[in-house]
């Protein structure tokens, strides 16, 4: 049976905090931006003051990071490889060294489906694009979405910058209860559960 072949990971410095490229794929928005005030940008849509977030994605935890430290995270992220970078990354250390983060290995997938219902209170759902991770765009996941995030729960979902994707996405939102703002300039949408 052939091995699938490895994916090559590497950090690209930015004006400020480095980038994350997996297989030549850019795993931040650049454009007019920069992993910093993006990830700001999307700390700051949610507005949170304390509870727990559960951020989907983690990556090199950058939004994470932007969050208020009142907060606690649960953060996971399937990628051990990323998870490597993210040690060994001095703009992810500050998060990574603070005692409100619990951080899971594993697909979110397949995790949201035994998280507690009704649970926390913001959600931060940046996963890679569609192409790459479809089933995180899914109605399915949504609903686990819906199931995890207390009512009144808010939460910021990336969807892309493609019109036919970002409708897709917002209509799946929208199907499964959320009611949902789009935030064009972070090509994605706040969430909300009633």
């Amino acid at each position: 049976m052939p091995r699938k072949p490895a994916y090559r990971y590497r950090l690209q410095a930015t004006r400020d905090w480095p980038a994350l490229i997996i297989d030549g794929f850019l795993m931040h928005r650049l454009k007019q931006t920069s992993p910093m005030r993006d990830a700001g940008q999307k700390a700051a849509a949610l507005r949170p003051r304390r509870g727990w977030v559960l951020d989907t994605c983690f990556g090199l935890g950058y939004s994470s990071r932007c969050l208020t430290p009142a907060v606690n995270i649960v953060a996971i992220e399937r990628d051990g490889r990323v998870l490597q970078l993210a040690a060994a990354n001095p703009a992810s250390l500050p998060l990574l060294s603070q005692n409100n983060l619990y951080l899971l290995q594993g697909d979110s997938y397949s995790l949201l489906p035994v998280l507690p219902g009704s649970f926390f209170s913001f959600l931060l759902h940046d996963p890679p694009d569609i192409v790459k991770a479809g089933l995180l765009y899914s109605t399915a996941f949504f609903e686990h979405m819906f199931r995890v995030l207390k009512r009144g729960g808010r939460g910021f979902v990336y969807a892309g910058a493609k019109k036919p994707v970002t409708r897709g996405v917002q209509r799946r939102l929208c199907r499964v209860g959320f009611s949902v703002r789009p935030l064009p300039r972070l090509d994605g949408f706040l969430i909300l559960k009633r």
